[in-house]
């Protein structure tokens, strides 16, 4: 995130196509992780991030409670 935020400033880098077998991981703070489809243990665990793009994120952890399954 130090890299990313001479770029740009941010509260909450959030990546995606990585494989993660519960759909999403809080790495850190300042980082969630998402896995739509790939390397999700199952259908269960492929997830989708409905976000209000006006509202201010300021943790990884207040994104768990957007999250929507995919299937």
């Amino acid at each position: 995130h130090e890299n990313m935020s001479k770029i740009a400033p941010f509260d909450v880098l959030m990546s995606s196509h990585i494989e993660e077998k519960e759909g999403y991981k809080v790495v850190h703070g300042r980082h969630f992780r998402l896995c739509t489809s790939y390397g999700a243990r199952d259908q269960q665990s492929k997830k989708y991030l409905l976000l209000d793009v006006a509202a201010k994120v300021a943790s990884a952890q207040q994104l768990v409670p957007q999250l929507r399954n995919l299937w």
